[in-house]
């Protein structure tokens, strides 16, 4: 039973409400911020925890990373590629002997190495260049990187001198290393008992020493024909050792030579400016205008004669110049520099050369095999102008050989050779200093050689 007297606790009037209302909304607000206080909180204030990260933990990387290593690696130029490989000694290294009929192209092509590092290496300059020239049993050490790439080049080019050739860079780089040579001087003298080859022999010379000294008195001597008995020689030449070895003979620095009472001698000058050569002890050039016999012969089958009996034609008639007799196909020389007036063929000559030598001298050579000169050529004393043969009117291989002076046949065994040019007199006193103690040299070691000799 409701009391009359009773009255709700809550008002429910409109201000009431509005009273009521409000309350439950601030405290839900109120709750809301205590919660948020608390989480950040936890968060701000939690400790961090320090381990080592295990084999299966995962770890966030930037999605940016992977495009900056990307990157990076597309940037380096190729050859850079093989730089781990190189600096941690991933190299292989090949030997190449050198066989007869080898080309550079060829070693090149079998050992993987394309034709541009071949042409990169002979462009690079005259140190470079000098591999194109190779001979059989010549090695050469390659050295590739672990990708096949020529990194460098080594080989001796000689028993004394190395090229070395390094690829590594962008730029070729090539350079001779060499050896130190160590020389000194030698002596040697004999008397000629058959031959000066076979006294040269005995005293010790070696076959292109004996020859050299040959080639140095030969505008004087005829070492075929004027050689005799008795006749004797001294030289002084250079020897060189490498690595305390002996390596091989130099010059022939000074020489004496005694022919049939004559003596000759020949000191070896290098001038200021490089050029060698052999003088008198006075200083006139050894050498002559012209060669006292352009070839090497076996004899002389017919002399210079007014009159001889002409085996083919079969009467008298002059003979104005010298046969020698060689096997056919031995070289024939220029007697001295010119130019080639004739050089033909006829019934009588066969094949012929004829060089005139400035205005007053004139050489011809006859019956050649094959000439290797055309009319107007200019030629070199020395130079090969053809080869010994049997054409025209001859019996035998030969050469037939005519010196004329101002157009009058002389004797090419006995006539006066001009001589080449002297010491140049700015030359003079530089040429007294290096020589006269080779001259000293000499003339001791003779009176030491020849004191008991007759």
């Amino acid at each position: 039973m409701l009391r009359s007297d009773y009255k709700p606790k809550n008002d429910f009037s409109p201000q009431a409400a509005a009273s009521v209302g409000r309350r439950p909304l601030v405290m839900v607000t109120l709750l809301a911020l205590i919660g948020l206080s608390i989480i950040f909180s936890a968060i701000l204030f939690r400790p961090a925890k320090s381990h080592t990260l295990a084999d299966n933990d995962k770890i966030e990387t930037p999605t940016t990373a992977p495009m900056v290593r990307k990157t990076l690696a597309l940037e380096l130029p190729e050859e850079q590629s093989s730089v781990g490989e190189e600096a941690f000694g991933n190299r292989r290294t090949v030997e190449v002997i050198i066989k007869p009929g080898d080309t550079l192209a060829d070693v090149f092509k079998a050992n993987g190495i394309p034709a541009a590092t071949l042409q990169r290496i002979i462009r690079s300059g005259k140190v470079g260049k000098s591999l194109a020239t190779i001979y059989p049993g010549q090695k050469l050490i390659l050295v590739f990187s672990g990708n096949g790439r020529l990194l460098s080049l080594q080989t001796w080019q000689t028993p004394v001198k190395r090229l070395d050739i390094d690829l590594s860079g962008p730029e070729v780089r090539a350079q001779h290393v060499e050896k130190v040579i160590q020389t000194e001087t030698a002596f040697a003298a004999g008397v000629i008992e058959n031959s000066f080859y076979l006294a040269g022999k005995k005293a010790g010379l070696t076959d292109a020493l004996i020859m050299e000294m040959a080639g140095i008195f030969g505008w004087d001597i005829d070492f075929v024909l004027d050689i005799r008995k008795g006749d004797r020689f001294q030289v002084v030449y250079e020897k060189r050792y490498v690595d305390g070895q002996f390596f091989e003979n130099g010059p022939i620095l000074a020489a004496e030579f005694v022919n049939q009472g004559q003596v000759y001698r020949a000191v070896r000058y290098v001038d200021s400016q490089g050029n060698a050569a052999y003088y008198t002890p006075e200083g006139l050039n050894m050498r002559k205008t012209f060669l006292r016999a352009p070839l090497n012969f076996m004899y002389i089958s017919s002399g210079f004669k007014p009159r001889r009996f002409h085996p083919i034609l079969k009467r008298v008639r002059p003979h104005r110049g010298i046969d020698y007799r060689a096997p056919k196909g031995t070289p024939v020389w220029a007697a001295g520099d010119g130019r080639v007036v004739k050089a033909g063929y006829n019934k009588y000559n066969g094949n012929y050369v004829f060089i005139k030598h400035g205005e007053r001298y004139m050489t011809k050579y006859l019956h050649f095999s094959k000439l290797a000169v055309k009319t107007g050529q200019y030629v070199k004393q020395g130079q090969v102008i053809g080869y010994v043969g049997a054409t025209g009117l001859a019996e035998a291989p030969h050469l037939h050989y005519e010196f004329l002076v101002d157009g009058v046949h002389r004797n090419p065994r006995t006539v006066k050779l001009p001589q080449a040019k002297p010491i140049n007199p700015k030359e003079k006193a530089r040429f007294l200093k290096q020589t006269q103690p080779l001259i000293a040299q000499l003339e001791l070691q003779s009176r030491l050689q020849w004191a008991h000799q007759p």
